[in-house]
C-alpha cells in the first residue's frame, strides 16, 4: 500500500534531519579542532598571500606556511612545557616543605605592619578558623594537578595539533573560494553581505589581536619583570598572567599584586614598590598604548561578552575555549545587533 503524497515530503525532511544528526555526531569530536584551524588560517592568511606571491602555486604556498607555523609553535611550546613543568615542581616542593615544616614563613624580613597582620593570622587560635597553610597547600596542589594533567595529555594534544594544521592548510588553500561560495548562497544583497562580513572580520581581529596577542605580550612582560626582580618561577607566573589577562575586571593583577604583598611581608619594600609600579605602568599600560595599535578603530567587544565567553568557552571547549568562546559570542552578538538594527 502506497503512502499518501503529503507524507512523502515529511519522509524526505526526516531523512535530511537524520543525516544532519549523523554528520554532527561524526564531526563533533573535531569541531574545536576545525574552528581552531580556521582561526589560525585567518591570523596567518596575510603570510600565506605573501608567500604565494613568490611561489605562485596555492598548494605549495599553503604547505610551506603550514610547516613554518608548525615549527614556530612546537619548538617554543616544548621549551615552555619543560620549563613550566620544572618550575611547577619546584614551587610545589617549596610550598610542601613550608607547610609540612614550620609553616609558610613568608614573613621573615623583620617586624612591620604587614608582618604583624601575618603573625596574627598565623596565631594558633586564629588558625582554627583560618589556616594560611591549608589554603596555600590546597592552591599549590590544585596547580600541580592541573599542570600534571596537562603534561600527561601532551601526546593527545600533539595529535589534535596535527589535525589543526591539516585543517589550516585547507583553509589557506580553499578559504577564499569558501568565502565566495558563502557570499553567493547567503540570501542578502551584495552590499549588505559585504558589510556583515566586514563586521565579523573586525570582531575576529578585535578578539584575536586585541585579546590573545595582548595576553601573550602581558605574559611576556610579566615573566621579564619577575625574572629581573629575582622572583622564583617567573615563566610559570608569566603564563598565569597571560591567562588572567584574558579575564576582564581581574587581569594580570591577580598574580603580580599578591606577589607584591608577599614581598612586603618579607620586608622587601623597594622590590614590592617596583613590582606594583611595573604592574600598573608597564604591564597594565599595554592596554592603553599597544592595544589601540593592534586593533585600531575596529569593533571593541564588551568586557561582559569576553568574560562570559572565556568562562563558558573553557567549560565547553577546554583550553581553546579561551579563544573560541569570546569569538563565537562576539560574532553572534554582531549578527544579532546588525539584523535587529535593520528591522528598526
Amino acid at each position: 500500500m502506497a503512502l499518501p503524497k503529503q507524507y512523502g515530503k515529511y519522509i524526505g525532511i526526516m531523512f535530511i534531519v537524520l543525516m544532519a544528526l549523523i554528520v554532527y555526531l561524526i564531526i563533533k569530536p573535531f569541531i574545536v579542532l576545525i574552528l581552531s584551524g580556521a582561526v589560525l588560517a585567518y591570523v596567518f592568511y596575510p603570510l600565506y598571500l605573501y608567500t604565494k606571491k613568490f611561489l605562485r602555486k596555492e598548494t605549495i604556498s599553503a604547505l610551506v606556511v603550514s610547516v613554518v607555523i608548525l615549527i614556530l609553535i612546537i619548538i617554543p611550546s616544548l621549551f615552555v612545557v619543560v620549563s613550566v613543568g620544572d618550575q611547577t615542581e619546584n614551587f610545589y616542593q617549596s610550598m610542601k616543605e613550608r607547610v609540612d615544616g614550620e609553616g609558610i614563613g613568608i614573613c621573615t624580613g623583620g617586624e612591620n605592619t604587614f608582618c604583624s597582620v601575618f603573625n596574627f593570622l598565623n596565631d594558633p587560635e586564629v588558625k582554627q578558623y583560618f589556616s594560611i597553610e591549608e589554603i596555600v597547600g590546597k592552591a599549590s596542589t590544585s596547580l600541580v594537578n592541573w599542570v600534571t594533567d596537562f603534561l600527561l595529555g601532551i601526546p593527545s594534544m600533539l595529535l589534535d595539533f596535527i589535525i589543526v594544521i591539516f585543517v589550516m592548510f585547507y583553509f589557506f588553500k580553499d578559504g577564499r573560494r569558501l568565502e565566495e561560495y558563502l557570499k553567493r548562497k547567503i540570501n542578502l544583497k551584495k552590499k549588505k553581505t559585504e558589510v556583515i562580513i566586514e563586521k565579523i572580520k573586525n570582531v575576529v581581529d578585535s578578539i584575536v589581536f586585541g585579546n590573545l596577542v595582548m595576553a601573550a605580550i602581558q605574559g611576556t612582560l610579566g615573566t621579564i619583570g619577575f625574572w629581573i626582580l629575582g622572583i622564583s618561577n617567573p615563566l610559570l607566573w608569566g603564563i598565569l598572567m597571560a591567562f588572567f589577562s584574558l579575564i576582564p575586571f581581574i587581569g594580570t593583577a591577580a598574580i603580580w599584586l599578591p606577589a607584591s604583598i608577599i614581598l612586603l611581608f618579607n620586608g622587601m619594600w623597594i622590590k614590592a614598590i617596583i613590582l606594583v609600579a611595573y604592574g600598573f605602568v608597564i604591564i597594565g599600560g599595554t592596554d592603553t598604548v599597544v592595544k589601540p595599535i593592534l586593533i585600531g578603530d575596529k569593533s571593541k567587544i564588551h568586557p561582559i561578552i569576553i568574560l562570559v565567553g572565556v568562562l563558558g568557552g573553557l567549560s565547553l571547549f577546554g583550553m581553546m575555549g579561551i579563544i573560541l568562546g569570546p569569538l563565537i559570542l562576539g560574532i553572534a552578538t554582531t549578527l544579532f545587533t546588525t539584523f535587529v538594527g535593520d528591522r528598526k
